[in-house]
């Protein structure tokens, strides 16, 4: 037997994993197959996770969202940086800075500041309990804006949300306001520093003026004094029109210097710590242009201390000499910038530095001259010492009145001149359209919960074909073939105990007890097909084994002997599974003495061999359990009982323990004719079947084939089966319906 045992596994690929076919590609029944096999934990999954989603959208506090819109008019400039040009790439940045300026804390804290007390009070109100007191900073932090430009406009949307539609549509007003009120603060920055100042020395000069007029008309009643003589008069009146240039000189030094302030503060805004770097933009040339600059500053203010006009040749003669020298500097200036290496991917950088210098310059020439004018008050008041004490006196009191009164008119102008110069500045910023209602925006019920349940039905399905994918069990015939197997037949799963009872003989013995079932019938298609493939090489004797316990290779044994039984051959059932025994069970018969006491104790075959109640159906079972079955299975005894119950009976068939789990089987294998593996689709794993069909190769096993046990009705493969063998079933049961009419019921139970 053994030496027949290669050549009997001609026709099958020595190695099944060599022979492995790459599965076809899956078509649209393999998806439904799958979809309706994990139907119901895709079902849970999608329940699970569309619960959840509904859980959390109706647990959602709601959210309101109001817009208002603004526009940048950047027309509306009136500052100094409108005087220079912006690439036109500029305009997409600039709205892009106003957008974080909007959203940047300062603004945020401005708006808290800007909160009135009432809508305070309604916050606490429809807010939660824990915000009783809350805070207007608190509810400024508390809600959530957003700003988004407008496509190819100068047009920004702010969105506020809140849970109320009246703090979303109140907030998003309030912050259009305090912006605009913010870029109108910011404009006339350079314009207000001015006016301020010049408020601050007019009410200095006015306390100033009445303390003066006081004085002199006290000094006048005590002293009885009249008037100054035209000499000393004139010292006065010249004194009055110095003290009036000199403060003059300090405004208007004022000015410069605050809107140099804004412009450096423009610089560093473009790139930082670019301000730093004006001082070192000189040239010797820079500086011998802006020396004659101040003396013709100090020539010209000279001149007009002298009497001469503005009108007069020698003041139009430095007129023009200062043009030309402020003309030489700006071209000196653009030289020097032009040779610096600094970033300008704005354009604008440049200007301001030219801005920056030019204001230097103006600076510098307003100090020279504002150093001569106190020099000329210090003579004049050294001249006035000169006087008798008396006159002296009323000469200082009447110069300071005098000269009180003149810088107080110069500066009430110049104050006039500054609130409308600031009156002219108007914000860039404009309000276009003013939130007039909220809309609910979070949770949007209708979409959150069509957008849940497709995310649910989207994870079901990856979890169902996911799990499908990690499924390593057999799954039916086509996993079979593909490793060079032959299916002989397709066992669909009947009920067994659920349908028959406790009586293990009719729960086992399917062909017997129901001969009409599909099951029956598929036990019979597998008798078929065993005959027929060894048609040319005769087996006799088949070892029927599994890879793994629980995949019904006794079951299988029993009732493929009833069907070979049933067709008239002598069939011999041998429980050959030494460790754990099953047939004795099946047919309620004792387990020893059996095939062991046989082989080890010489017990006669006959004394053990029991008639089923099965025609032609005979039983062996195990006998007594030895300490080491395989040294029992493969001794030269058991070969000998072997031969001789072949030439007894037709058929035998040997139920061994399953292949990976002892080495018994490869040991029963080797000794029969062939060998018929047990598959139980969901339960063998296919890596099991692998390393079983590989041990049995290894051995010289010849592998007749697989059966398929247990299929599903419900299954992708179990459909077509049980279709295929319903119409048995149906005969079966239309036959039993009409002989119930006429006889009395019976009990199903089969006596064997």
């Amino acid at each position: 037997m053994n030496g027949s045992a290669p050549e009997a596994n001609e026709g099958f690929a020595p190695d099944p994993l060599e022979a492995f076919r790459e599965p076809k590609g899956p078509d649209l029944q393999h998806y439904l197959w799958i979809l309706w096999h994990r139907k119901w934990l895709m079902l849970a999954v999608f329940v699970a996770v569309f619960a959840l989603v509904a859980f959390r959208t109706y647990r959602t506090r709601p959210l309101f969202q109001a817009t208002t819109t603004i526009m940048l008019d950047r027309t509306n400039r009136g500052d100094l940086l409108s005087q220079f040009p912006r690439p036109y790439y500029y305009q997409d940045n600039e709205t892009a800075n106003q957008i974080h300026l909007l959203l940047s804390r300062q603004m945020r804290e401005r708006v808290a500041a800007s909160v009135p007390d009432s809508l305070v009070q309604y916050a606490r109100a429809i807010l939660p309990s824990d915000t009783v007191a809350l805070s207007p900073a608190q509810l400024a932090y508390w809600i959530s804006v957003s700003a988004q430009p407008i496509r190819d406009t100068d047009v920004i949307a702010i969105s506020v949300t809140s849970p109320s539609p009246v703090l979303s549509v109140a907030f998003a007003d309030l912050y259009a306001e305090v912006f605009q009120r913010y870029d109108l603060d910011r404009g006339r920055q350079d314009v207000s520093s001015m006016r301020r100042f010049i408020e601050e020395q007019l009410n200095v000069v006015g306390r100033r003026l009445d303390l003066a007029e006081i004085g002199l008309e006290e000094f006048k009643r005590e002293n009885r004094f009249v008037n100054l003589d035209a000499e000393t008069h004139a010292l006065i009146t010249q004194q009055s029109n110095l003290a009036v240039a000199l403060a003059s000189a300090e405004t208007e030094m004022e000015g410069v210097q605050a809107k140099l302030t804004h412009i450096r503060s423009q610089i560093d805004a473009e790139s930082a710590g670019m301000s730093q770097k004006l001082e070192s933009v000189s040239s010797p040339l820079l500086r011998s242009f802006q020396t004659s600059l101040e003396g013709y500053e100090v020539e010209r203010a000279n001149l007009l201390m002298q009497g001469y006009k503005e009108d007069s040749d020698r003041i139009q003669r430095l007129n023009r000499q200062i043009a030309e020298m402020r003309a030489k500097l700006a071209e000196e200036t653009k030289r020097l910038l032009d040779n610096q290496a600094f970033i300008d991917p704005m354009g604008r950088l440049r200007g301001l530095w030219e801005a920056a210098l030019e204001l230097e310059t103006d600076l510098t020439s307003i100090t020279a001259r504002k150093e001569v004018l106190e020099a000329a008050i210090v003579d004049l008041r050294a001249r006035l010492r000169n006087l008798p004490e008396v006159e002296r006196t009323f000469a200082k009191l009447s110069r300071d009145v005098e000269s009180d009164r003149a810088v107080y008119a110069m500066l009430s102008q110049r104050y006039e001149e500054a609130r409308i110069q600031e009156a002219g500045r108007i914000s860039t910023v404009r309000i276009i359209d003013r939130a007039r209602g909220a809309t609910q925006v979070k949770p949007l019920v209708h979409r959150d919960l069509t957008l849940g349940a497709l995310i649910a039905l989207v994870l079901a399905v990856v979890v169902g074909f996911g799990v499908d994918y990690l499924d390593t069990t057999v799954r039916g015939p086509e996993d079979v073939e593909r490793r060079g197997l032959v299916v002989l037949a397709n066992i669909p799963l009947f009920p067994g105990k659920a349908r028959w009872g406790k009586n293990p003989i009719t729960a086992h013995l399917i062909t017997h007890s129901d001969p009409s079932s599909s099951a029956a019938e598929a036990y019979r298609v597998l008798r078929t097909n065993l005959l027929f493939s060894a048609i040319g090489n005769p087996c006799t004797m088949i070892a029927v084994t599994s890879s793994e316990p629980g995949e019904g290779k006794s079951t299988a044994t029993v009732n493929l002997g009833a069907t070979l039984a049933q067709a008239g051959h002598r069939t011999l059932l041998i429980d050959a599974d030494l460790r754990a025994p099953v047939l004795h069970s099946v047919f309620e018969h004792a387990r020893k003495p059996g095939f062991s006491d046989v082989v080890v104790f010489d017990t006669p075959s006959s004394d053990v061999i029991f008639e089923t109640n099965v025609k032609n159906l005979f039983c062996m079972t195990s006998g007594t359990i030895p300490p080491s079955p395989s040294d029992v299975l493969s001794s030269a005894r058991a070969d000998k009982v072997l031969s001789e119950l072949k030439g007894k009976f037709d058929y035998i068939l040997l139920d061994t323990p399953p292949a990976l789990l002892a080495a018994d089987t490869s040991i029963v294998a080797s000794k029969c004719d062939g060998v018929l593996l047990i598959v139980r689709p969901g339960a063998t794993s296919r890596h099991t079947l692998e390393g079983a069909v590989r041990h049995l190769l290894q051995t010289g096993s010849r592998i007749l084939g697989c059966v398929l046990n247990g299929l599903k009705p419900s299954g992708r493969y179990g459909s077509y089966y049980y279709y295929y063998y319903s119409g048995y079933d149906y005969r079966y049961h239309y036959a039993r319906r009409r002989r119930d009419l006429v006889e009395p019921p019976k009990d199903e139970a089969i006596d064997l």
